[in-house]
């Protein structure tokens, strides 16, 4: 829920003065440890897909809640070089986590990931499908 629309239930008086401020609070925890969540699983699946023979990968912080994970493979005589990157970012709702497949530009998939009812669910299987991504980003550069 938007702050505007706690404001107007504030306003209407379907919640008080303190509801109202203890969930604008409430809101700003969870885009923190959303925030927080997502700096550990870009951080941990980078470790993982960082060794593929080739491939450059980098780790990028666009913004806070914002990650991408660039692989660049160099060109070579005639060939051109190569990139694929997996954007990783918290939606508006911090319970959803959007990721993104890029390959030179182009955006081939785009998935929503439902983090669970509340901030720590299973991340361990978000981290498993993520995990996976970012192989087959690789994997997708080093077929070419």
């Amino acid at each position: 829920m938007t702050q505007e629309q706690l404001r107007m239930q504030m306003l209407a008086g379907i919640i008080t003065e303190s509801e109202y401020k203890a969930k604008l609070n409430e809101d700003e925890y969870n885009d923190s440890q959303a925030e927080a969540r997502l700096a550990e699983l870009a951080n941990k699946v980078f470790q993982e897909v960082s060794n593929y023979k080739d491939l450059t990968p980098e780790l990028i912080e666009e913004e806070p809640g914002y990650y991408r994970i660039k692989f660049t493979k160099p060109g070579k005589l005639f060939r051109k070089e190569k990139t694929g990157e997996l954007h990783l970012f918290v939606d508006q709702n911090p319970d959803t986590l959007i990721m993104k497949v890029i390959f030179n530009g182009e955006l081939e998939q785009k998935d929503t990931l439902n983090w669970g009812e509340g901030m720590f669910a299973d991340d361990d299987a978000i981290y498993e499908k993520v995990a996976r991504e970012a192989d087959k980003v690789a994997m997708h550069l080093m077929e070419k």
